[in-house]
């Protein structure tokens, strides 16, 4: 996950983007606990931020369905 992250922020940025959105990455047919996602998808963000300063995206979101509890809580 954490590569496919990277991977797609970097798109962005080469592209000009200025937002991006993912949704909660393996929490659903995966089914990997939603607190470790987070976790791992929050650090790759400021990792990210980190080593590109100058970058193009403002924006980073992370999609849930509402009705989605278990995801929605965390």
């Amino acid at each position: 996950m954490r590569k496919f992250v990277e991977e797609c922020l970097k798109q962005a940025v080469q592209g000009g983007i200025k937002s991006i959105s993912f949704p909660a990455l393996g929490c659903g047919n995966l089914n990997m606990p939603p607190v470790r996602v987070a976790k791992e998808m929050f650090q790759v963000f400021k990792e990210f931020e980190e080593k590109n300063p100058q970058s193009s995206l403002w924006e980073i979101d992370i999609v849930i369905i509402p009705s989605d509890e278990k995801i929605f809580k965390v």
